[in-house]
């Protein structure tokens, strides 16, 4: 019995064999790669997923683009069918390098300077009729990435940056700007950073990014869990205060050593901040 499907498999092997799809240019985004390395793995995961089973060989032209650093790979990934040492039919694919023309490196090079020039230029004012007035409120509430998120899509849909940058590459890409960094100001001066990335599709969503929360004076807002530890510099003691306000309302609870330079008042400065331990 097993005799027999074993040279049913290899008929359908040869069969196979001697079938081959070669299909059109494919592109890849893939904004965390910073390496030739990491694009031809994500050249032949693409052509893996996309041909799993597949009865038939296969291949593909693919140009892996990272807008993010301005980094564009090609390759020729090739699918196709084998028997392995069971004499079950499995989907093998390998890629190798390909020149990339000089046209589609010069329009990355030109989407990469606009993708940095929307991080350089864009900050984002959230008012308070958002809900969310400090970056406090997302730092410690989980909940609020989502709300920011809405809140900004609904404002200021990224989609018009997505196809601007589309434009720009030429082609069909899923996800152009993932890995951009927004940072978003708030009406009592603190600010963070959320990063967008794609979910399955071309639909966009920001996360925010982990120890991104300043206060209006530059001090790192901990994150859900984190204490609050080490030296922090405030404009006044309005601005302390405030500070020290928010720790308590999040139910972080600390104790402030004042050093010489401290100067109170308007006049603000350096202090020590500690962790009050629970008994």
């Amino acid at each position: 019995m097993k005799h027999s499907k074993l040279l049913i498999n290899t008929f359908c092997f040869l069969l196979f064999l001697f079938t081959h799809d070669s299909k059109a240019a494919i592109n890849v985004t893939c904004n965390p790669c910073s390496s030739a390395v990491q694009m031809h793995t994500k050249a032949v995961s693409k052509v893996k997923e996309m041909t799993e089973y597949d009865s038939v060989s296969s291949e593909y032209n693919v140009h892996v683009i990272s807008i993010k650093n301005g980094l564009v790979k090609s390759f020729r990934v090739t699918s196709r069918p084998e028997l392995d040492r069971r004499g079950e039919l499995v989907t093998v694919v390998t890629g190798r390098y390909i020149a990339t023309s000089s046209d589609l490196q010069n329009r990355v090079n030109q989407a990469h300077t606009y993708f940095n020039s929307i991080e350089a230029s864009t900050t984002v004012p959230v008012p308070s009729s958002s809900g969310l007035g400090s970056a406090w409120s997302l730092s410690q509430n989980f909940s609020n990435h989502d709300k920011l998120d809405s809140w900004y899509q609904s404002a200021y849909p990224l989609t018009y940056w997505s196809a601007q940058l589309t434009s720009i590459v030429g082609g069909s890409f899923i996800g152009p700007l993932n890995g951009l960094e927004l940072r978003f100001k708030f009406e009592d001066g603190s600010i963070l950073l959320m990063t967008a990335s794609t979910l399955g599709s071309a639909v966009l969503k920001l996360n925010y990014k982990a120890n991104s929360a300043r206060d209006a004076n530059g001090n790192r807002i901990p994150d859900a869990g984190a204490s609050i530890q080490g030296q922090y510099t405030f404009s006044s003691s309005a601005a302390l205060e405030r500070f020290l306000d928010k720790a308590a309302e999040y139910g972080i609870a600390v104790t402030v050593v004042y050093s010489e330079g401290w100067m109170g008042g308007s006049g603000g400065g350096s202090v020590t901040i500690v962790p009050i331990s629970p008994e």
